[in-house]
């Protein structure tokens, strides 16, 4: 990734983990949907790119995956899963560290769902469902292949 892409990804991402303010959009899904369970994350998600549209099934990942906990981690410390989405450290740490973070930014909402982002962009880019790094905790509406 560009230098100058990298500065500007930094300069978008809050400092504290507090909840954002969501965007009017996301706000109004939040309304329109009774069943969300990690509404508090839809700012950040949105900041960091997701469309709205993708917020029912981030919010299930998010909730499948962590409990809404942004400070969740699974498996090994180290190698593990880590933060609302669960990134998995083994394969993703190149990506994490190109993007100049390490494994304990991903305990921060809005680094984590930024990374969770550009995952999901990458299986879309490879031809894939763009949920098919979280099937493992739902299928969320990407068919399955034996």
């Amino acid at each position: 990734m560009s230098r100058l892409l990298w500065i500007a990804v930094m300069a978008i991402i809050p400092i504290d983990c507090a909840p954002l303010d969501m965007p009017e959009e996301a706000a109004q899904y939040q309304r329109d949907i009774s069943t969300a369970r990690c509404e508090e994350w839809f700012g950040h998600a949105v900041a960091m790119g997701w469309e709205v549209e993708d917020l029912p099934t981030l919010d299930r990942i998010m909730w499948n995956e962590s409990r809404c906990d942004p400070t969740a981690h699974g498996g090994n410390a180290e190698y593990g899963d880590h933060g609302l989405t669960q990134v998995y450290w083994r394969v993703w740490a190149p990506l994490v560290m190109e993007l100049g973070y390490e494994r304990k930014d991903l305990y921060h909402p809005a680094v984590n769902l930024l990374v969770a982002r550009l995952i999901a962009d990458d299986a879309e880019s490879r031809g894939w469902c763009r949920w098919q790094p979280w099937a493992a905790s739902g299928q969320y509406g990407c068919e399955v292949t034996s």
